[in-house]
């Protein structure tokens, strides 16, 4: 498998974890995430996280704001795939019920 193949699986696995996390499960998400201590994260709802543990705890305290959620789009700004690097910069837009609402609301989040 090239790099850009291997790079368009993980854009496609994170998408799939991010339409999980809008129904408040995010398991997905930690399947794709390093187990290495520089592991970083920063999200809405608290501090950055640094470490695989700080990024569980981190993942599921945001991920219980939501439920259910579906993905929407996601809207790719900037990519850059080389043999040992990728990025992506994009929107990724969803509709959830938050922190307890009843009512399905809109949402995004810049990753």
């Amino acid at each position: 498998m090239s790099a850009a193949e291997g790079f368009e699986q993980a854009i496609e696995a994170s998408h799939l974890a991010l339409d999980e996390i809008t129904r408040g499960n995010p398991d997905a998400f930690f399947e794709l995430y390093s187990r290495a201590e520089d592991a970083t994260i920063a999200n809405p709802y608290g501090p950055p996280a640094r470490s695989f543990s700080q990024i569980e705890q981190a993942g599921r305290r945001a991920a219980a704001n939501y439920r259910d959620g579906r993905a929407i789009e996601f809207e790719n700004f900037a990519k850059y795939i080389a043999a040992d690097l990728g990025y992506i910069l994009e929107i990724e837009r969803f509709e959830t019920k938050v922190a307890g609402g009843s009512e399905i609301t809109p949402a995004s989040i810049l990753q």
